[in-house]
């Protein structure tokens, strides 16, 4: 048993960098649908895979295994400060507005406030204001979140 114990903990994983004209097609897709859902996060998953011509199913096989190599040059730190009454639903929606982000989420942690209500600081690297807000907006649609707001340092 501990042997099997061993052997888990010594597997890791394992990354290889690949040029985009080298992988396949399927993957650059994947690629640019997590792009478009980073770029516009009200646009739906199912509506960007349409868009690419890749199936739903392609696409979260994939989404959690490719990765596009961007530089954070141009970038900046957002943060968020979210105050939630936390559900499984509210996690469920939340998570799905920030997937197309997950790459880029410099920091998360949570604090409890009382006994369903969270408090979520998150710090994001986004390329724009526009982009931030448009964030927050979309962060804003899920049921359960109480406020959302972004720190003033990065609106000047």
């Amino acid at each position: 048993m501990a042997g099997k114990t061993k052997a888990k903990k010594a597997k890791r994983d394992q990354y290889i960098l690949v040029a985009e004209n080298a992988a396949g097609e399927t993957l650059r897709r994947v690629v640019r649908v997590k792009r478009k859902l980073a770029a516009n996060p009200l646009l739906s998953i199912n509506q960007a895979c349409k868009e690419e011509g890749i199936s739903r199913s392609a696409y979260y096989k994939y989404r959690e295994h490719v990765f596009a190599y961007e530089s954070q040059e141009g970038q900046q730190l957002f943060h968020f400060r979210i105050l939630a009454i936390l559900s499984g639903s509210f996690l469920t929606q939340m998570s799905q507005v920030l997937e197309p982000y997950a790459e880029k989420i410099q920091q998360a942690n949570q604090q409890r406030m009382g006994p369903n209500l969270s408090q979520l600081n998150l710090s994001i690297w986004l390329g724009s204001v526009k982009i931030a807000k448009q964030l927050q907006e979309a962060m804003r649609q899920v049921r359960g979140l109480q406020e959302c707001k972004l720190d003033q340092d990065e609106l000047r």
